[in-house]
């Protein structure tokens, strides 16, 4: 199963999952003169399994801009802002918080896994007979970094708790 094909029809079964009803009419759009392009198919209305795809791929958070989603679904990156721009700014605004959500556990997960690596080397400083043979300079060096790396933490956590009380 190719990359193309997977989106296509993990998009399909988000949208069919959350029965979102958001698909536009399909109503042929009037087009001067006989205008056909392969990736495209201007004047032909956007099949539905399309417009599926785009809308799981733009709600799913995974991409990052509207070009990647067109290579994604494998279609013009037209037909990908007419649909983003045709979906209800109420699916926008929990496709938001849930790619806020994801990446929040990101950082989560990260800080967790910086203070088990710190917990790690804290082990491995308090050995007194490395302590002894160390430079003085180097454990200067060594615990300044150490605080330095702390007070960067408390003051995160501080605005990250300021901007979560407005």
């Amino acid at each position: 199963m190719n990359e193309e094909t997977e989106v296509d029809s993990q998009a399909i079964e988000e949208i069919e999952e959350l029965k979102i009803d958001i698909l536009p009419p399909e109503k042929p759009k009037k087009v001067k003169g006989n205008l056909k392009d392969k990736k495209t198919s201007k004047g032909k209305p956007t099949p539905k399994h399309i417009i599926a795809a785009i809308i799981g791929a733009y709600l799913s958070g995974k991409y990052q801009s509207q070009l990647e989603i067109a290579d994604a679904v494998g279609t013009s990156i037209s037909n990908v802002e007419n649909t983003i721009s045709s979906i209800p700014k109420e699916y926008i605004i929990l496709k938001d918080e849930a790619v806020n959500q994801r990446i929040a556990l990101k950082v989560v997960e990260f800080i967790e896994e910086g203070f088990e690596s710190l917990k790690h080397l804290d082990n491995h400083f308090r050995n007194e007979a490395w302590l002894m043979n160390q430079d003085a300079e180097q454990l200067g060096k060594l615990y300044g970094i150490k605080a330095d790396k702390i007070r960067m933490i408390m003051e995160a956590i501080e605005r990250a708790n300021r901007s979560g009380g407005e």
